[in-house]
Parts: C-alpha cells; structure tokens; sequence
C-alpha cells in the first residue's frame, strides 16, 4: 500500500497509446494494503492515507488511474485533493 508502481506502468501504457502526459504527483504515506485491512476487520473508511500533491501537473484535466478498486478509500481521498479529476478503475474486486 501506498506505493502506485503498477499503477504509474498502468498510466504510462494509457499515455502512449493516447498521447496523455504523466504527471507522477500524489504521493501517499507508506501503510498495509486497504483491502487487507478491511479482510482483517480494520477500518478504511476513516483512515488518513496523507495523500499530498507533490509536484506540478501537466495541461488539461487529470486523470486519475487507479489500479484495483475495493474499498474507494483512495480514490475518494485523491477526489478530494483533485476534484475536477476523471477517474479510471482497471480491476474492481466483486463481493
């Protein structure tokens, strides 16, 4: 958690085939996977992930990539930071 590696390669594949720029700039503090804390009974919902916009954005509006949706808790607090942000989901974990 906390580390968006696959994600960053995600955005970069979406990049080329497009033409989009990638701006690497919300950063995270390090912390357990949210789905394995929601598994072992924690709770994500209220948890503070200190995302933070750390550099400068590109043109446009951003786009937000996030590579597995569970619990929305990162989305959600990105949203917040972004709001004017279109967001794409590559997996969504079913119930």
């Amino acid at each position: 958690g906390g580390n968006a590696t696959y994600t960053l390669r995600l955005a970069k594949a979406i990049a080329k085939r497009t033409g989009a720029n990638v701006s690497d700039v919300l950063k995270g503090k390090t912390r357990p996977s949210l789905y394995g804390i929601k598994k072992s009974g924690g709770d994500v919902a209220s948890m503070d992930l200190g995302l933070r916009i750390d550099g400068e954005l590109g043109r446009g509006v951003p786009i937000l990539i996030d590579n597995v949706s569970d619990t929305g808790t990162t989305m959600s607090a990105a949203k917040k930071l972004l709001p004017d942000a279109k967001t794409v989901t590559h997996s969504k974990v079913s119930k």
